[in-house]
């Protein structure tokens, strides 16, 4: 049996409602006895169960019964639950409920870290047993409960109107919710009360001009999308929640009902209907009609307290915010669930719905979904459709504060967003890229309410603790990028040894052969010092291992004072850590990461000073990101040395700072990154170093150049070059000879070898094609990829008339920026002809019958997922036949991939013909036209016809 106070879910977090309701606490559940003669008739009612409501039916109650044991009711108590009997009317010894709260039985309840009752109601609970627990369920309503407690409390406190209150200097009475009017006027939510506030500025006071009696603590008070009426969600714990809903421009006109039978937590208005949706502990969000009471409909599915709820602006769907980490998307006019956001990872106490897609993506519906909690992040969701249940693309997923957030509120035209923790900090952001505006000063309570004023100028709102309103203006003009936070550019630190003070200073270029030797030692390496004007670029290499010397080289860029040179800083964003198994220093796949549902491609990774760039998702239950490049070894960025990583290494998803750009006031690193190598970036040098040197300034710069191990003798031979970069690009064909089929295509691959920071878009042709042979072209090498996949195929059925053998020419260029490189290399393809046939295999519409013609093109949106049908003629192959895994499309643009593939790839099984083939554009995939097809894995690897993928922002 387990004994909780209810303070741990009278809140969004249990130390938050501590810090607010301590007196609220005791005032609910004072158990003094009034001797009356309606508690001597019923002493369980009027005396034990309002103490049972304060330390046992948090967690034993019809929605959470802790070992089956319900303790809400007296018949509950002598049901019992998994121990048998929690009571034994008389026997004291027999009755377990007693053993527990006196300790005689472990565990001893409540438990240590909760509150423990005092000797006074210890006392009330053994009298009543030892006098055989006299008494009976009350059916009573909230309003029966609500008098009774203030009757308790009245007789404890000589006062029905306040509980007792923690020591304060202040005596006004906290603010618990409160919502902003259209005339500036506000609604606040106080114990037992509602108010109308008018701001008098003559002497600084808001004066109450309406007060609105009601149940328990305000929890929310939220406006419709018109601000014309208001939804007040109250309520006591472990008694029930009640609605109220005004009407702003008839003030007489409330209504108010009955809503749950625990507290309830939030309410919000339909924006059309007479409705109003609410939510709290009990896990149910209902929906009513609030003119009549009725309730209309009910949406299940949480399995933790619902902590907030929102409409959009149609009222076709709603969102709900959930402790048990997820919120969840709802038709209004069905119930249905249209989608889970899984991805957070502790309770959700914020959502809105956004009436306006993100640049970022341009959704279907215009619609995003925004929430924030516990975890500290801010996340966006794009809504695919208001009508049928879709997967739900996040967008981002930013780590806002260092403490729980638990308020946020919208700029009216929903640009910006504010937003406030449990730290007492507050900040406003950018919604289209969810970049940081704003920290504004610190509230010196903790805020119990948050709202964008529409005035001129416009202005945040916010309550606190000790009942104080307080405002921040804003000039929307100078919302623009974070401009008053302090620069962190981590100076580097001094050098531990300088350069020798009579190094010579080399001219540019030059190319300079060494040998590190003991004498070296003392110097830290050998020195190289060089004069460049700011901006130039310079590539500085050593050729060792290249030599076969066994330097392991290791170069720094220093200042004249041996000062290593900053490169750039990178923001952590997001965090993480290493799951599963470690990495070493040269795979790029498999690397399962934390939380990788919060990261996107082309993200980059910081760990343990190395980083790398994602290149693909995880494809299954059993996998990790591949990063950059796809295959080989994999590059780091900005001159960062490949390392390895252990198992529950940290690592951060980091964006690149500009060189005036102050970080992010987000809690999380800013990185340094030096002009330091140890292995080539590119892997191309192998262990030699190469650092891309950009002069910051114009002045005298060194080169360090040292063995990693500290090793030095005769046999450490290098040559170190200083030259300036030649972007260029090699060509070569992964597969130099294919064969040709009747009526299928027959695929070859192509990679490049990229040097000196060509990235650019690489089109190849093809020279010496026969007549009756086709190819795709031009093919292209995607810029910052490395490989592409073309297919060949004859044009007639018939391959008698083409000839047996021939060759075909590779012609590649780039241009980049008006200028155009050319391939030193023109690879020759290889081509036979094999007359034998073989399987045949097509890919069709996805709601076309077998025999339909194949398409020629498929178009998809970044962020979703279109699907065909792919066909085969069999013949005598009888058992599964693959079409890869990760690769099985073949030259799908980057961000673009076959999906649903499971464990075992893209297979059509045994006695099976067809196959629905799902293709997802990642929210990176810019918008292209690339041709794709499949291949099978069997008979000649034969391929379908080329399908044309139209990536495209449009409908």
């Amino acid at each position: 049996m387990k004994i909780q106070s209810i303070d741990n879910h009278d809140y969004p977090t249990s130390s938050l409602y501590r810090l607010i309701f301590p007196g609220i606490l005791l005032f609910l559940c004072s158990t003094i006895c009034v001797a009356n003669a309606e508690e001597q008739d019923n002493p369980f009612a009027h005396q034990v169960r309002p103490l049972l409501v304060k330390y046992c039916v948090g967690c034993h109650n019809a929605t959470e019964a802790e070992s089956n044991l319900r303790l809400d009711s007296l018949q509950r108590i002598l049901h019992g639950g998994d121990a048998g009997s929690a009571l034994v009317p008389g026997n004291l010894e027999a009755s377990l409920i007693w053993r527990r709260v006196s300790g005689l039985d472990e565990p001893k309840m409540p438990p240590e870290d909760s509150a423990q009752p005092t000797a006074e109601e210890r006392e009330i609970l053994r009298r009543w047993i030892e006098q055989g627990a006299p008494g009976k369920d009350a059916p009573w309503s909230l309003q029966d409960q609500w008098k009774l407690l203030q009757q308790q409390s009245k007789a404890s406190t000589g006062s029905a109107t306040e509980p007792t209150k923690r020591p304060s200097k202040k005596t006004t009475p906290a603010i618990t919710a409160a919502a902003v009017l259209p005339d500036q006027s506000m609604l606040a939510g106080r114990f037992g009360h509602l108010e109308r506030l008018t701001y008098n500025p003559s002497n600084d006071v808001w004066v109450p001009t309406q007060v609105i009696d009601l149940i328990g603590k305000v929890s929310q008070i939220r406006l419709d999308h018109s601000a014309t009426r208001a939804a007040v969600a109250s309520g006591l714990p472990g008694f029930g929640g009640q609605v109220h809903v005004l009407d702003l421009n008839n003030p007489s006109q409330v209504h108010r009902f009955e809503a749950h039978r625990d507290m309830l937590y939030c309410a919000v208005l339909h924006p059309t209907q007479p409705w109003v949706a609410t939510a709290g502990y009990d896990r149910v969000i209902r929906l009513w009609n609030y003119q009549t009471s009725e309730l209309l409909r009910s949406f299940e599915g949480h399995n933790g307290a619902v902590y907030d709820l929102d409409f959009d602006p149609t009222g076709q769907i709603l969102a709900s915010a959930s402790a048990d980490e997820t919120i969840k998307i709802w038709r209004v006019d069905s119930g249905e669930r249209l989608d889970t956001f899984g991805q957070c990872e502790a309770e959700q106490y914020a959502v809105r719905i956004l009436s306006k897609p993100s640049d970022s993506a341009d959704a279907a519906t215009g619609v995003s979904i925004i929430a924030c909690g516990a975890d500290r992040r801010i996340r966006q969701w794009e809504l695919p459709s208001l009508t049928h249940p879709s997967v739900s693309p996040m967008r981002h997923a930013v780590f806002a504060h260092e403490a729980t957030i638990h308020l946020i509120a919208l700029s009216p035209d929903h640009r910006f967003a504010c937003t406030a923790a449990q730290d007492n900090t507050l900040k406003i952001w950018d919604t289209q890229r969810w970049e940081l505006i704003e920290v504004l000063p610190k509230s010196t309570e903790l805020p119990t309410s948050l709202a964008w004023v529409s005035s001129s100028p416009e202005a945040i709102r916010w309550t606190t603790l000790q009942g104080d309103i307080r405002s921040v203006i804003r000039n929307k003009n100078q919302l623009t990028a974070e401009s008053n936070l302090l620069m962190s550019n981590q100076s580097p630190q001094r050098a531990s040894i300088a350069p020798p003070p009579e190094t010579p200073v080399h001219t540019l270029p030059a190319n300079i052969e060494g040998v590190l030797m003991p004498d070296d030692r003392a110097n830290g390496g050998d020195w190289f010092a060089f004069n460049a004007k700011q901006g130039e670029q310079w590539k500085i290499e050593t050729i060792a291992a290249r030599d076969k010397s066994p330097l392991d080289s290791h170069l720094e860029i220093t200042d004249s004072q041996g000062n290593p040179v900053l490169r750039t800083r990178l923001q952590a964003v997001r965090e993480s850590y290493f799951t599963f198994r470690g990495k070493d220093s040269t795979t790029i796949d498999d690397f399962r990461l934390h939380r990788w549902e919060d990261m996107e491609l082309n993200e980059l990774l910081y760990a343990s000073g190395e980083v790398v760039r994602l290149w693909l998702y995880p494809r299954g239950p059993d996998s990790g990101y591949k990063v950059y490049p796809g295959t080989g070894s994999r590059y780091t960025y900005f001159g960062t040395s490949p390392v390895a990583h252990a198992l529950n290494e940290p690592a951060w998803i980091v964006r690149e700072l500009q060189a005036d750009q102050a970080p992010i006031s987000n809690g999380q690193p800013v990185f340094s990154i030096f002009y330091t190598n140890d292995d080539d970036p590119q892997r191309k040098a192998g262990k030699d170093s190469v650092i891309f040197f950009s002069a910051p300034s114009d002045g005298t710069y060194y080169v360090r150049l040292r063995d990693t191990r500290g090793f030095y003798g005769e046999a450490y031979k290098y040559k170190l070059s200083i030259s300036p970069p030649t972007p260029r690009f090699d060509l070569k064909l992964e597969t130099p000879e294919i064969t040709l089929r009747p009526n299928v295509g027959t695929e070859f691959a192509i990679a490049t070898d990229r040097f000196d920071g060509l990235d650019s878009e690489i089109e190849v042709s093809f020279e010496g094609l026969p007549e009756g042979i086709s190819v795709v072209q031009p093919l292209t090498i995607q810029t910052d990829q490395l490989r592409a996949i073309g297919q060949m195929r004859a044009t007639t059925g018939s391959l008698a008339d083409l000839p047996k053998e021939f060759e075909v020419t590779l012609v590649a260029k780039s241009k980049s920026d008006g200028k155009e490189w050319n391939s030193a290399t023109t690879p020759k393809l290889k081509v036979k002809l094999n007359e034998k046939p073989t399987m045949q295999l097509k890919v069709v519409d996805k709601d076309a019958p077998d025999d339909a013609p194949p398409i020629t093109s498929l178009r998809i949106r970044p962020g979703e997922t279109v699907s065909a049908k792919l066909v085969i003629e069999r013949g005598e192959l009888a058992g599964d036949i693959a079409f890869g895994g990760d690769d099985s499309g073949r030259n799908l643009p980057h961000g673009c991939f076959v999906d649903n593939i499971g464990l075992n790839g893209l297979l059509i099984p045994a006695g099976q013909s067809t196959r629905e083939v799902f293709i997802t554009a990642a929210p990176i995939a810019s918008p292209q036209s690339r041709w794709f097809h499949l291949r099978a894995n069997v008979d000649g690897n034969p391929t379908t016809l080329p399908i044309e993928l139209i990536v495209t922002n449009g409908r």
